[in-house]
C-alpha cells in the first residue's frame, strides 16, 4: 500500500478512500465475529448458569 501511494502521488485521495472502504468493511468483519464471541460466551456462561442452578436445587 505505501509503495502504491509513494508511486502515485495525484491518485492519494482516491487510494485512501478506496483504503478507508476497505478498513470499514475490515472494522464490520472484526465486530460481527466480536458480537459472535461474546454470544458464545454468553451461551456458555448461560450453561454454567443451568448447570450451578442444578448443582444448587440437588442440595
Amino acid at each position: 500500500m505505501a509503495a502504491h501511494f509513494k508511486r502515485e502521488p495525484t491518485d492519494a485521495n482516491r487510494s485512501i478512500g478506496k483504503g478507508s472502504s476497505e478498513q470499514t468493511v475490515r472494522m464490520c468483519t472484526s465486530w460481527i465475529v466480536r458480537l459472535t464471541n461474546i454470544v458464545k460466551i454468553d451461551t456458555i456462561v448461560n450453561q454454567m448458569g443451568y448447570f450451578l442452578a442444578e448443582k444448587e436445587a440437588l442440595w
